[in-house]
């Protein structure tokens, strides 16, 4: 049995330099659609206790971390060309997009209200 190269890696060959915790979360907020406190009460800690690390991660891949403590959750979005970045900048679709029915919109107008 072989062991990792580095103390911080979780298996041979790993260059990786995030926890095991943090690295969930980066998947987690990659597969997205949202992280919370109260669902996801582990991997919110970790996204807390690592938030410089997962948004160069994130940025790395043109994505944004959207956080609210107050709310408790936690997002990706895509880099906005013109707001966050140069509109020249040529940025790659990273997260899938499905627009959303009429009855969707309202509950998110609804829930935005209260």
């Amino acid at each position: 049995m072989t062991t990792p190269d580095t103390p911080d890696a979780l298996w041979p060959g790993d260059t990786g330099s995030l926890s095991l915790r943090s690295r969930r979360a980066l998947v987690q907020l990659l597969k997205g659609p949202l992280i919370t406190a109260t669902k996801h009460s582990a991997i919110w800690a970790a996204v807390l206790s690592d938030e410089s690390a997962l948004r160069a991660r994130l940025a790395e891949v043109f994505l944004d971390l959207v956080l609210d403590e107050n709310a408790g959750i936690a997002f990706t979005r895509m880099v906005r060309p013109g707001i966050e970045a140069p509109e020249e900048l040529d940025i790659p679709q990273v997260l899938r997009t499905e627009p959303l029915t009429h009855v969707d919109t309202l509950i998110l107008l609804h829930l935005r209200s209260r």
